[in-house]
Parts: C-alpha cells; sequence; structure tokens
C-alpha cells in the first residue's frame, strides 16, 4: 500500500502488496479520506484506519463507479492467531525453584523442552487413585516422578510455560509379615516288632 500517492496495491484475490514490490496482475486502486476502512473479525466488523491495511493482509475492497474514483469502502480481514496448544512430557524432577527442570523419561523425542517456566497460573496436582488433588509447590521435589503440561514458548529464548504439573508419590513398601516357619511334624514312635507279631497272632 502507497499511502503517500493514495494508492492500494493489491493482488486479484485481495492480498496487499509491499510498497515497491513486483506484482503479478496486481490492481492498483485509488484511496482518500472519503474511503471507509472497516476490520471483520469473525462475524464482527468494527471501524479502522488507513495504517490498520498492512503488507500480507486479507482485504476487500469496494471500488468506486469507474477506475479513476477512489474507492468506497476497504473491509480487512482480521485473522487472530490460534490458541498455542499444550503438550505434555514425562519425566523425573532435576530441580524446581524459578523453573522447573525435568529429566525426561526414556523414549522421549529428542529435542522435547526440558526446562519450563513457572508462572502465576501454573498448578500443582498429585495422582491419587480416584484422580488428581490440587497440591502446593512443595510436592514438587527433586526424583519425583511427574508428568508435565506447558504451552509452547512464544518468543525465542524464552522456556515453554508450565500449564500444570502432576506429581505422582512413591508407593510406600508395605511392611513384610514375618513367614513362619513350618512345624515339623511329630514322629510317632513305631510299634515293636514283637507287638506286632502277637496281634497277628492272637487266637480266635
Amino acid at each position: 500500500m502507497n499511502q503517500s500517492a493514495g494508492i492500494l496495491t493489491v493482488k486479484p484475490h485481495g492480498e496487499v502488496q509491499k510498497a515497491g514490490s513486483p506484482s503479478v496482475a496486481a490492481v492498483a486502486v485509488r484511496v482518500d479520506g472519503s474511503t471507509q476502512y472497516d476490520i471483520l473479525t469473525g462475524k464482527k466488523e468494527q471501524g479502522g484506519q488507513p495504517g490498520d491495511a498492512k503488507s500480507g493482509q486479507h482485504v476487500i475492497v469496494f471500488r468506486g463507479p469507474t477506475p479513476e474514483f477512489p474507492a468506497e469502502k476497504v473491509v480487512i480481514l482480521h485473522q487472530p492467531k490460534p490458541k498455542p496448544r499444550a503438550f505434555t512430557v514425562h519425566g523425573t524432577v532435576v530441580s524446581a525453584g524459578g523453573t522447573l527442570v525435568l529429566k525426561p523419561a526414556p523414549g522421549t523425542r529428542a529435542g522435547t523442552p526440558v526446562e519450563f517456566a513457572i508462572g502465576p497460573k501454573s498448578r500443582v496436582l498429585i495422582a491419587e487413585a480416584k484422580g488428581p488433588v490440587p497440591g502446593n509447590p512443595g510436592a514438587v521435589k527433586s526424583g519425583e516422578n511427574v508428568l508435565v503440561v506447558a504451552l509452547p514458548a512464544q518468543e525465542k529464548g524464552q522456556h515453554p510455560l508450565l500449564e500444570k504439573v502432576e506429581v505422582y508419590p512413591k508407593k510406600a513398601n508395605p511392611k513384610k509379615k514375618p513367614v513362619k516357619k513350618a512345624e515339623a511334624p511329630s514322629k510317632k514312635p513305631a510299634a515293636s516288632k514283637t507287638a506286632t507279631k502277637k496281634a497277628a497272632v492272637q487266637p480266635k
């Protein structure tokens, strides 16, 4: 868009061209103080300014009756950035302070972040049989097995933002009950051979 010359240069499909850049089948549209600018976000339209039409944006131009007339209206199609998608990392806590540092579990994809920024909305949960319950930051200790849910870093050099960390407490080993030794069966005294013979020879 060339503001000084009052010309809006667009591609046929509506993309604003950079000033001075070569364009294919570009259309030059006159604009002036009478041209109305609106911003359309989804189905909501609101008033805009000439400076809102920037290179790379998509626009709808309502031209005048002839090319000599300035455009009646320019609608700028605003496309909000999609919300970042959270990702999960399973591992063991190395340290927890200003940031949370993990040792990723075996099999974790290479390049997966292992250090996370802790924000005011970061939550701590404790895994239990009935489901996770709220916990306190003190539960996140070195050596604990955890599952981290985080949002990707918004800028280069930043750490992913921790949404929540779920701590899986180590199960205590149950006390082993002492095993009772099996008692040896008592041996009955063997009957004497003489008594056995007498029992066999008794008269009827």
